[in-house]
């Protein structure tokens, strides 16, 4: 019901933003520039779907492997997931372009921060590293592809993740390395799917 109400005053906001926005234009006499010859994409209804539509992010770049993706379209939560999935990567996209433009934090910062397109992604919903304990007995499973730009190996231990969901057994994360200041400029998403093994799921 939270992340529910949580949805809906975000669009409320939106929309109210957007029709600030589009008052200005016509008042500057640009009415032409109100309209939305394209309607942009909506959420995906799957991770199939989401998948197909990554190309959207310019800002983003996703190793994860899709098939682990996937396996979450089987779940009873799939929809409800990948439209939160979609609005995690595109907070990283926002990220990702703020700097480049020069915003000298990190995602954590962004988040908090006043920036046009910040505050998107709940904090509460934000992980920038896992317990000691975890990382000792299960790291291997936190190492996903990257460049060879970014890494000789081209594989990368990443520690920051989101979380799609904190019940049941799948509980997706999306794992990502903050590589705007890097050689790539993006942020890379290595890891989308059902939970990782932890203390908790041990």
């Amino acid at each position: 019901m939270e992340e529910a109400l949580r949805a809906l005053d975000d669009v409320e906001r939106a929309r109210a933003e957007a029709d600030v926005l589009r008052r200005r234009l016509r008042e500057a006499g640009r009415y032409e520039d109100t309209v939305v010859a394209e309607q942009p994409f909506g959420v995906p209804d799957s991770f199939e779907e989401l998948w197909e539509r990554l190309g959207t992010f310019e800002g983003v770049l996703v190793t994860a492997a899709k098939n682990k993706a996937l396996e979450l379209d089987g779940v009873d939560r799939a929809r409800v997931w990948a439209a939160k999935a979609w609005s995690a990567l595109r907070a990283l996209d926002s990220y990702a372009q703020a700097a480049g433009e020069g915003f000298n934090g990190g995602f954590y910062q962004y988040c908090t921060s006043d920036h046009p397109g910040a505050g998107s992604w709940p904090l509460k919903q934000l992980a920038t590293a896992e317990s000691e304990t975890t990382m000792n007995r299960w790291g291997a499973e936190r190492i996903f592809p990257v460049p060879k730009d970014v890494d000789p190996s081209g594989r990368k231990e990443m520690q920051a993740h989101l979380k799609l969901d904190s019940k049941g057994s799948a509980s997706p994360r999306i794992y990502f390395l903050d590589d705007t200041k890097g050689v790539t400029g993006q942020v890379i998403v290595g890891y989308i799917g059902p939970h990782l093994t932890n203390t908790k799921t041990n």
